[in-house]
């Protein structure tokens, strides 16, 4: 049957699903930008459940599956051939897009490249689709023909020596008009292996913007990324995240320098966890409630410094509509191993993969004490169990409120008593638009 699609790409999918298992999911997730930008550069995908990553590059699609015995393609100059090994014969099933009609050759080699079997036909511009019976083992197909090279593998892993053929199936005419088709030669597929309930991490990225969405799709969708700019004097630019009605940077602060370009002095406003610039692009800098607090203001333009009441509206939102599962602290920390383990369900250090359904992001920096008495010693704690964050609220002429999260517990901890002279990060909110 002929069907119209808007977009080759999806019938470049649904065709190989419905020719071997109709009960297999596949989605495609296409990609928009709205806001300062609207063109998307590249998104880099995150599985959180699964704790696998890929990038889709310009232009492309991200196809979804579930298929277990999908095999990767070996060559990446043309991701519009599949394969799929039937999950009860031991046979593969191969779909690949004709680009123009005439004479496609298909040879199978074992990996010492010993031709196993070949055929040629004569074949339509569409999705043409092969029945594949090999020996055990695992084995390299070429195919190729007008315009077109494809070389991918498939296998036969179940234990039954079938005889080498290649078996014609069918195809499918593809009908759309000329624009369509131009936009639809533009595009290409990014393939993911995904389950049913695996939250995934989107992070748009166009020229110096970057945005954050977290999802756990139900089908094919599109996908918009808002596009705000988050970029502070230094040049830096930040990952933002939008929570219910706010929008949060998604890294820590690491600027050097106040935003009317007044540098910040390293000795007494910030420093590197263990004075190591290594830590600087992965954790950011951690700053003294003094130069937070500050009215020159060391957040980006557009952005500021969190109130404590802003804090507690993300804690009492997470709380309140995202449950129990995962807690407070998990819901924002990182799926990274760079949190250390806790044995106890609930907590950030507990199954990393059930991490981050916020796209918060959360790293564990550590934070500083600073003993004037002993000549301005710094001491450096809690890397790797601890992230702590400054608001610009005090609590009393010495102490300020902040926000922390350990790895042995389930909360977003309010801390009200530490020193303005503490080291903590900084996450900066979107001013009220």
């Amino acid at each position: 049957m002929k069907k119209k699609h808007v977009f080759l790409l999806v019938v470049l999918i649904l065709t190989p699903l419905a020719l071997v298992n109709t009960y297999a999911l596949n989605y495609t997730i296409t990609f928009t930008g709205t806001g300062a930008i609207t063109s998307v550069d590249s998104v880099i995908v995150q599985n959180l459940t699964r704790g696998t990553l890929i990038t889709v590059p310009t232009g492309n699609v991200l196809n979804l599956t579930d298929l277990p015995n999908a095999v990767e393609l070996l060559n990446a100059d043309d991701e519009t051939i599949h394969v799929y090994q039937d999950s009860n014969d031991g046979y593969s099933t191969i779909s690949f897009y004709t680009k123009e009609a005439g004479k496609t050759q298909i040879n199978a080699y074992s990996l010492d490249g010993k031709k196993i079997v070949e055929t040629s036909t004569n074949l339509q511009e569409g999705v043409n689709s092969f029945k594949v019976s090999l020996p055990i083992g695992v084995f390299v197909i070429h195919v190729s023909g007008n315009g077109y090279k494809y070389t991918t593998k498939a296998m036969n892993q179940k234990g039954t020596l079938l005889e080498p053929k290649i078996t014609y199936i069918g195809s499918e005419k593809l009908e759309f008009n000329i624009q369509q088709k131009s936009k639809s030669n533009t595009l290409g597929i990014t393939k993911m292996n995904y389950s049913v309930g695996d939250r995934l991490l989107y992070k748009g990225i166009s020229s110096y913007y970057r945005t954050i969405v977290v999802d756990v799709p139900k089908g094919s969708k599109t996908m918009n990324f808002d596009f705000v700019q988050c970029k502070d004097v230094d040049g830096n630019s930040y990952s933002v995240v939008k929570i219910n009605n706010q929008t949060w940077m998604a890294e820590n602060l690491r600027t050097s320098k106040y935003r009317n370009g007044v540098p910040l002095t390293n000795m007494h406003y910030w420093k590197n966890y263990n004075e190591d610039t290594d830590n600087d692009s992965k954790y950011g800098k951690l700053y003294d409630w003094y130069t937070v607090a500050d009215n020159q203001n060391i957040a980006p333009s557009g952005w500021h410094v969190p109130r404590d009441s802003e804090w507690a509206d993300l804690e009492n939102y997470i709380s309140s509509n995202l449950g129990t599962s995962p807690s407070e602290s998990k819901s924002l920390a990182s799926t990274t191993t760079d949190w250390v383990s806790s044995a106890t369900e609930g907590n950030v250090g507990y199954d990393l993969t059930t991490n981050n359904n916020t796209g918060f992001s959360a790293l564990p920096t550590g934070y500083f004490l600073y003993y004037q008495p002993y000549n301005g010693y710094y001491y450096f704690n809690d890397l790797k169990s601890g992230a702590y964050w400054w608001s610009s609220t005090e609590h009393n002429p010495d102490d300020a409120f902040s926000r922390n999260l350990l790895n042995n517990s389930s909360y977003l901890i309010k801390g009200q008593y530490f020193k303005k002279n503490y080291g903590f990060s900084v996450r900066c909110i979107r001013d009220s638009q």
